[in-house]
């Protein structure tokens, strides 16, 4: 039997990526805070001043930075509903992934990624009682 209190070692490492990818974004919303309005970007392959997006980039960055905060300490802690949000983040990023690029062809590997992490969040018995223990 294993012991409810001992935390999965997948389900470390994927909390502390995710913890890792908040505080990588801390990068890029220190740029677009400081940034000066007449400094350009690439904002879905067309030059954008800074100035003019500003807001819209510093909104969306702060949001995902909490998201990525939450589901990253969710993890550590054993959340119920952090299991929920990375599961459906991570299928959310690959198809809009796979849409973007247009590469109908790796639909498959979306649905088996998403359908291997989900039997390992839901259904393998030491990660189901380990988040139902926490």
């Amino acid at each position: 039997m294993v012991d409810s209190r001992k935390r999965p070692v997948i389900v470390a490492i994927a909390a502390l990526l995710v913890a890792l990818k908040a505080l990588l974004l801390l990068i890029p919303l220190y740029i677009a805070a400081f940034a000066t309005p007449d400094s350009t970007i690439q904002l879905i392959g067309d030059p954008v001043r800074i100035g003019d997006v500003r807001l819209e980039i510093l909104v969306g960055l702060a949001l995902w930075f909490a998201f990525t905060v939450y589901v990253g300490l969710g993890l550590w802690r054993g959340n119920s509903f952090a299991r929920h949000a990375f599961l459906a983040i991570l299928a959310i990023v690959l198809l809009v992934v796979v849409i973007v690029r247009q590469r109908y062809v790796e639909l498959p590997l979306v649905f088996l990624v998403c359908g291997l992490v989900a039997w390992y969040l839901y259904a393998k018995p030491s990660v189901r009682q380990f988040f139902e223990a926490t």
